[in-house]
C-alpha cells in the first residue's frame, strides 16, 4: 500500500509539491517524493511505470554497494575487503525488501546517503576544508530527507570523528550533534506535530 500512497501523492507536480513535508508513516521525505515524482515522469504512462520502478529499486541496491564498497577501500586500502562488503550488502536477506518493494527502497537510498556523510567526514578529517565539512552537512541533511532513519547520518559522522586522533575531529564531531538536533527540531516545527 505505500507504493500505491506514494506514488499517488507524486502523481503531478502540484500534488508533488503539496505532499512535500506531509507525513507518511511518521516520515517526511520530501527528496523520496521528489524522486518519485521523477520516476513517475519518466515512467510516462501506467504500463511502463511497474518497469521503471523496478529498475529504481535496483539502482538503489547498486548506488548502496558501490557507495559501501568505496568507503570500506578508503579505510582498509583493500580491494577483496571492499568487494566482499559489497557482496554482503548485495547478497544479504535483509535488504531483499528494499529491492522488491518500492517505497522499502527508502532505507536503502538513506543508507547510501549515510555512508556517503561518511566518506565526506573521512575526507574533512584529513584534509579540513569548508567545502568538505559543508558536503558532510549536506549528506546528514540529505539522509533523513530520504527516510527518518537517515538522522543517524549526524550521529554516524561524529561517531567517526570521535575515533580519530585529528586535532579537528572533537569539534566537528560536536557540530555534528548539533546540526542533527537541529534538523529534527526543525522537522517537527515544519510539520507542527508529533511524529
Amino acid at each position: 500500500g505505500d507504493d500505491f500512497a506514494y506514488i499517488s501523492e507524486s502523481r503531478d507536480a502540484d500534488t508533488t509539491f503539496a505532499n512535500l513535508l506531509a507525513p507518511h508513516n511518521t516520515h517526511i521525505v520530501p527528496l523520496f517524493r521528489l524522486w518519485t515524482y521523477g520516476l513517475i515522469a519518466l515512467s510516462g504512462d501506467l504500463e511502463r511505470m511497474q518497469a521503471v520502478f523496478g529498475a529504481a529499486s535496483y539502482v538503489g541496491l547498486i548506488a548502496a554497494m558501490a557507495a559501501v564498497g568505496t568507503f570500506v577501500k578508503q579505510e582498509t586500502s583493500r580491494s577483496g575487503l571492499a568487494l566482499a562488503a559489497m557482496t554482503g550488502l548485495g547478497v544479504s536477506t535483509v535488504v531483499m525488501p528494499a529491492v522488491t518493494w518500492y517505497s522499502a527502497g527508502q532505507a536503502l537510498w538513506a543508507g547510501t546517503a549515510i555512508v556517503l556523510t561518511l566518506l565526506s567526514t573521512r575526507s574533512w578529517s584529513i584534509k579540513g576544508g569548508g567545502g568538505r565539512f559543508a558536503l558532510i552537512i549536506l549528506g546528514l541533511l540529505a539522509a533523513p530527507m530520504i527516510w527518518t532513519g537517515g538522522h543517524v547520518a549526524g550521529l554516524a559522522g561524529a561517531a567517526y570523528l570521535s575515533a580519530s586522533n585529528r586535532p579537528r575531529a572533537r569539534r566537528g564531531a560536536v557540530a555534528l550533534v548539533l546540526v542533527t538536533a537541529l534538523a529534527i527540531l526543525l522537522e517537527l516545527i515544519l510539520v507542527r506535530r508529533e511524529l
